[in-house]
């Protein structure tokens, strides 16, 4: 697979045989430069290979401890979830990042 990352976090990739990979690749971010030449990374894929894929939106994503998600623990999500389907990964990111909702009056 060819990728690039054009200002986007790395994928992490989570081999078959349980290793954690960060696909690491420099780059502008898309649209700033318009010159800007993007270089693309290649890795191979293997059957039972997962491929995590997402901005930084979820990893500067608070959760109800008022952190952020970050890499290390989106990480260990996923190491964590390695034999459930990617439907369970999705829904426990999901409620990783929910914090209660506050109302607040309009002003």
């Amino acid at each position: 697979m060819r990728y690039t990352c054009a200002g986007h976090p790395p994928p992490i990739l989570k081999r078959a045989s349980g290793s954690v990979q960060l696909l690491e690749n420099d780059g502008a971010v898309l649209g700033v430069f318009p010159n800007w030449k993007y270089q693309n990374s290649l890795v191979q894929l293997a059957p039972g290979d997962r491929l995590l894929v997402f901005s930084d939106g979820i990893t500067e994503a608070c959760g109800a401890d008022g952190k952020q998600l970050g890499e290390e623990r989106l990480i260990h999500l996923l190491e964590e979830l390695a034999g459930e389907p990617p439907s369970a990964l999705n829904r426990r990111l999901l409620d990783s990042v929910k914090e209660p909702r506050r109302r607040t009056p309009r002003r």
